[in-house]
């Protein structure tokens, strides 16, 4: 009777035969066709015949597949304790490695030799590794890659007690698949990594494993997750933790400076607060103001005289007066607020809380004083933290926790800022740098106390390479190691950096010629489809930023004819980065409109906000106008599309993508 192909895992994943058939086979034979051919190449003794058909059939590595099928029937007759079927199939394997081995394709002898000279135990420990193979395969089968993922972990185990190394590698890829299905990418991808390590050069194996390695990580860099395990959660990397208490510090002198674009010296950049009436009682939320304690957030409210308001918790109640002036104010407050312990009883309690305010908004750019025009609406009030946390850490280092989002709470991961204080800083994650040393750490949500935990694991090198006109300089280059709901942020713009390995994506950069705020042009810099970093122990990692910069702008309609959108431009390096941000002068450029046929049918250049209108938020304004187009200016069969080109003194020539 012909043995069925019940193996699929030691078959090599049939269906993932299909994918070698690029190379064109001289016949429809599928492998157990080809089986069937080799079994009555055997009976008939025609080895010349059985050695052809290897030969032809090579690309698909058929002789490969079969061979190890074969020895896995023997396997199993073995553990069944029938002997005419395990010498049956042994035979066939023999004649079949023969023919193979003299067209050139395998070298399988050794391993039959290897499973002959074991002895009962050890044969015992084939089937058993085997056994697991194919409950793995099935579970897989049954959409059960949990199980699936457990049990070709125990006949990994298994497998590496066995002399063939074969099976360490379908055991390995095995566990692959199921944590792939799973979504846990980085464990999947150190199994395909380590059945690549030990995959015979010779066989097809390696190529099928390098060809599944390859899809995982190009799939898995689509969706933006981690390709590298972060070691900064395994306790094995962790020392013994210390606490560190956190005092509020209130001053318009920060200890550290972070990243944030919202703390910034100019007061545009700012969060808005819009008061719609000026009459006395009128107010707004302070947007993002929620400090601990204060449900419901903190408002700025109208009072009687001019330009007279206050902080309050209760917008229907006068509060605490708020000084407003051309330049930034400190506001130094002590907010009474009402509390309730565990059985309900109120009680009283106070919260320091800082921010600076201005109103109009005046700043400097390049020697020349500009304000905002004025408004009825008070619409340019604007603030910013003023509140931190400063502590004592390891080795006396002062520590500083800051609330950048200015919300009165010190949890906002990616968002406030945490460092050393006067030293390196970056956004609040789980991972603080003190000298040349970084710990893992934990804080509250009121910012109290860190709990930190040296690091002590596998560390690598970061260098970030510019590819861009030299005087552009990267101020912050701050990049991102997700972990499940962790992250660590880590800044490299002075590079070569020393970071902790894993896998690094970039989160936020700023561009400037100069470091001075009232001189310098500036371009942010985010994600966009930048692939980021992987960085292995000891590794040295390259971050390549910069050009070719390409710009794609939309076109969309409205109720007066179509809108070429420049304030939803995305202008894009080389590598996928997005750039934005750009100060103090928006982002000129041409454009010229084209028909599907390539015809130009409109053609201009985008144009800066005049002095005296009012922009509604600093994205327009970096990129300039809206540019309408009346109906029946765009003629011709659409969809059209947006050609354009321009320059900037940091990023050099722009252009539409290629």
């Amino acid at each position: 009777m012909i043995p069925r192909w019940t193996l699929p895992a030691i078959g090599l994943a049939l269906g993932s035969l299909a994918a070698a058939q690029d190379q064109a086979s001289p016949a429809p034979l599928d492998p157990n066709q080809f089986w069937f051919e080799i079994l009555e190449c055997q009976r008939s003794g025609d080895a010349a015949k059985a050695e052809g058909h290897c030969r032809t059939y090579a690309p698909q590595c058929y002789a490969e597949s079969v061979f190890q099928a074969m020895l896995a029937n023997a396997l199993r007759a073995e553990a069944k304790g029938d002997g005419d079927a395990r010498d049956r199939e042994i035979g066939s394997a023999e004649f079949l490695a023969a023919a193979a081995r003299a067209a050139g394709i395998v070298r399988p002898a050794g391993r039959i030799a290897t499973w002959k000279a074991a002895d009962a135990a050890g044969r015992r420990a084939w089937a058993d590794c085997l056994a697991r193979i194919e409950e793995g395969e099935q579970l897989a089968k049954d959409q059960d890659p949990i199980r699936a993922a457990a049990t070709f972990e125990k006949a990994r185990a298994l497998a590496d007690a066995v002399a063939d190394p074969t099976f360490g590698v379908i055991a390995r890829r095995g566990l692959g698949m199921a944590l792939w299905a799973r979504r846990e990418y980085p464990r999947a991808r150190v199994a395909f990594r380590e059945a690549l390590a030990i995959a015979d050069a010779a066989t097809w194996f390696r190529e099928e494993t390098r060809g599944w390695l390859e899809e995982l990580e190009r799939k898995v860099r689509e969706v933006g997750e981690p390709l590298l395990a972060s070691p900064l959660l395994e306790e094995a990397n962790l020392g013994p933790e210390e606490i560190v208490t956190l005092d509020v510090h209130v001053s318009e002198t920060p200890p550290m400076k972070t990243p944030n674009p919202r703390t910034r010296d100019n007061p545009w950049f700012w969060r808005q607060v819009y008061l719609e009436d000026d009459k006395p009682g009128g107010g707004a939320r302070v947007p993002g103001a929620e400090p601990l304690g204060v449900p419901g957030g903190l408002y700025l409210r109208k009072e009687p005289g001019d330009r007279v308001v206050s902080l309050t918790p209760d917008p229907a109640k006068p509060g605490t007066p708020v000084r407003l002036a051309p330049t930034p104010v400190l506001q130094r407050l002590s907010l009474p607020y009402e509390v309730r312990d565990t059985r309900g009883r109120p009680g009283r309690k106070t919260l320091d809380y800082g921010f600076q305010a201005v109103a109009p908004i005046e700043w400097r750019v390049w020697g020349q004083r500009r304000k905002t025009p004025p408004n009825p609406r008070w619409a340019d009030i604007r603030v910013r933290r003023a509140t931190y946390r400063v502590g004592r850490g390891p080795g006396g280092r002062r520590i500083a926790l800051s609330d950048d989002d200015g919300n009165g709470q010190f949890d906002d991961v990616g968002s406030d800022g945490l460092g050393e204080a006067a030293g390196p800083a970056t956004f609040l994650g789980c991972l603080l740098r003190l000298g040349d040393s970084w710990y893992r750490c934990e804080n509250d949500r009121a910012g109290t106390a860190l709990r930190l935990r040296p690091y002590k694991g596998p560390t690598g090198t970061v260098s970030v390479r510019w590819s861009g006109l030299e005087k552009a300089k990267l101020l912050w280059c701050v990049l991102e190691q997700r972990s499940g709901e962790a992250r660590a942020y880590a800044d490299v713009a002075r590079s070569p950096a020393v970071i902790p390995c894993g896998s690094w994506a970039l989160h936020y950069a700023l561009l400037a010629d100069d470091p001075d705020e009232e001189k310098q042009r500036r371009v942010e810099i985010r994600r966009g489809k930048h692939p980021g970093v992987e960085l292995e122990p000891d590794g040295n990692a390259v971050l390549d930023l910069g050009g070719p910069v390409s710009m794609e702008i939309p076109l969309e309609p409205d109720e007066a004819g179509r809108v070429l959108l420049t304030d939803k431009a995305v202008v894009s390096g080389a590598r996928g980065e997005a750039y934005s941000g750009f100060w103090p002068e928006p982002l000129l450029y041409e454009f010229d409109v084209r028909d599907m046929m390539g015809r130009s049918v409109a053609a201009g250049r985008v144009v800066p906000h005049g002095p005296n209108e009012e922009v509604p938020n600093f994205e327009k304004l970096a990129f300039a106008k809206p540019v309408a187009f009346p109906p029946g200016t765009l003629t011709g069969a659409g969809p059209w599309r947006v050609a354009c080109r321009g320059s900037h003194p940091l990023l050099g020539e722009i252009a539409e993508p290629r």
